[in-house]
């Protein structure tokens, strides 16, 4: 009972909130700015406008006196013709589509022209809180990390920053004045677009700011800086998103420790701290190289990291490397309470320990990575920096291995209390911290299992053979009875006919015969 009353409850809100909502044709921006910040209920309103294009493309900025608006189009089969600064009349209605209420209009009409407005210059602060939404500006600021759309690959997106605060801007790829779009990171740019808020992003609706653009941007020599003019990274606390839009990009100096899966790196700062970085530049720097890192920062629950990092050698003096701690694999594992658990005090720390090998990489596994067991534990072993050294081993070797530890750790977001640790490993920094102590015997379990497949095939060729044998002496002993018994019946034969012959020549049968023969010869001739 107490369900079926709150759910008549539920159903009377949201007949009254449907109440609320204009039922009938939309003829102002402003209604359709209410209608699509509103509940599901407000899909299939129809709408009617008059207005002028501000800004045309694959969706189209709209405005009359009462505000503006940015709509998706469904105009391709009509192949009607618009650009920006025509005067239209428009028709189409609210949809729900991708968890938000949209205006798409299916209907154009063009009523005449004029030059369009020129854009208002703003910052983006202003538009982050509202000023100009869905309006024609022009904004400046530094490009600080580009990146291609995994879901559209002829778009790319620019992450534009100005006085810490951060939007993104999708550019077509005929817009892109340059073949290389990461090229522009660091430069001052100038765009002229509106800003889309809220459900209007679509499916990437979560990115809370977007800048539309239909033009190139436009690069500003004067007062662009380098890609690694950006302040140093500071020794931060936990990094959330608007964290790490306000802080942009940061640089960082230091010695790199170690290198995995070809785009991992781990960096000792010149002030000693220990920072990941996810590198997007290949190839990636070699261990023990100086290096000078510029990436957007973020965080795990022990170090600050650096994402999306470029990076260039630096004429600094490298870090000493530091002398490996012996180790028995347990104590990454397991606590002196006997506890299961990951340590990450080895992080960053050069550890010797021996194990057999397990595990090496197959032909179709990019990763050069290999398991090795050791004190009842596995632990997988990255060859990424010398995958030479990967040709002198096969499984069951028993080797020595000298390396960095790392523990790889998720960053911090807003809906994990805790990261999670990913996985630790050793990287080896180069072929000569791999020795060899012991090669496998050659009487492995496999070849042990090779040998008795070969004697159990010799087994059964041998029974198969005798088999064989023995049908072809039955068949030959049946060929060979029936022969005989052929050949004793053909002399029996042989014998009968030949007793008949002798008979009936030398019996007395044959006499009388003859006798008769002789009377009925003379009883003619008498």
């Amino acid at each position: 009972m107490f369900r079926i009353l709150s759910c008549l409850i539920v159903l009377g809100a949201f007949v009254a909130r449907a109440a609320e909502l204009p039922r009938t044709t939309i003829r102002r921006v402003a209604d359709i700015q209410s209608v699509t910040h509103a509940e599901a209920s407000g899909a299939g309103v129809p709408f009617e406008l008059e207005g002028w294009i501000v800004m045309s493309g694959v969706t189209f900025a709209f405005e009359d006196d009462s505000g503006a608006y940015n709509f998706d189009s469904y105009l391709s089969d009509t192949n009607v013709p618009y650009a920006t600064g025509d005067h239209v009349r428009i028709a189409g209605e609210i949809v729900h589509e991708h968890g938000g209420i949209y205006a798409h209009c299916r209907e154009l009409a063009v009523l005449g022209h004029r030059e369009p407005a020129p854009a208002v210059r703003a910052t983006i602060a202003e538009l982050l809180v509202g000023r100009f939404n869905y309006r024609l500006v022009t904004i400046r600021g530094e490009v600080n990390d580009v990146y291609k759309d995994e879901i559209a690959p002829g778009w790319t997106y620019f992450s534009i920053a100005e006085r810490g605060q951060t939007i993104y801007l999708p550019l077509r790829q005929d817009l892109c004045s340059c073949d290389n779009p990461e090229s522009l990171i660091g430069l001052t740019v100038e765009a002229t677009g509106l800003y889309v808020f809220g459900d209007n992003l679509g499916m990437r609706q979560n990115i809370g700011r977007m800048f539309k653009t239909d033009r190139p941007l436009k690069i500003l020599p004067s007062q662009s800086k380098g890609l690694f003019d950006v302040p140093e990274l500071e020794n931060c606390r936990q990094l959330g998103p608007s964290d790490v839009a306000a802080l942009g990009r940061r640089r960082v100096r230091g010695t790199v420790l170690a290198v995995w899966r070809g785009n991992c790196a781990l960096l000792k700062a010149n002030d000693g701290r220990l920072i990941r970085l996810n590198l997007v530049s290949a190839p990636p720097p070699r261990t023990g190289l100086a290096v000078e890192a510029v990436g957007v920062p973020g965080s795990d629950l022990y170090n600050v990291n650096l994402m999306r990092v470029r990076w260039r050698p630096t004429t600094g003096r490298p870090a000493s490397p530091a002398s490996p701690v012996d180790l028995a694999v347990r104590n990454l594992f397991i606590d002196d309470l006997g506890c299961h658990r990951i340590n990450p005090e080895y992080n960053g720390r050069c550890i010797r320990f021996q194990g057999t090998v397990r595990g090496l990489p197959s032909g179709a596994n990019t990763e050069r990575q290999i398991v090795l067991e050791s004190d009842g534990f596995l632990l997988p072993v990255d060859f990424s920096s010398c995958p030479e050294a990967l040709e002198t081993l096969s499984e069951g070797c028993r080797v020595e291995i000298t390396g960095v530890c790392v523990v790889d750790i998720d960053n911090w977001q807003p809906s994990v209390v805790f990261p999670r640790i990913k996985e630790i490993l050793v990287v080896l920094p180069a072929a000569g911290a791999l020795k060899v102590l012991a090669r496998p015997s050659w009487w492995t379990a496999g070849r042990l299992l090779a040998v008795i497949g070969a004697l159990l095939a010799v087994l059964a060729g041998i029974v198969m053979w005798n088999f064989t044998l023995r049908t072809l002496a039955e068949r030959r002993g049946r060929e060979l009875n029936e022969e005989t018994i052929a050949r004793v019946t053909s002399d029996l034969k042989l014998y009968e006919r030949t007793r008949l012959a002798v008979e009936l020549h030398d019996s007395l049968a044959q006499s009388l015969t003859g006798v008769s023969l002789e009377i009925k010869t003379a009883g003619r001739l008498a």
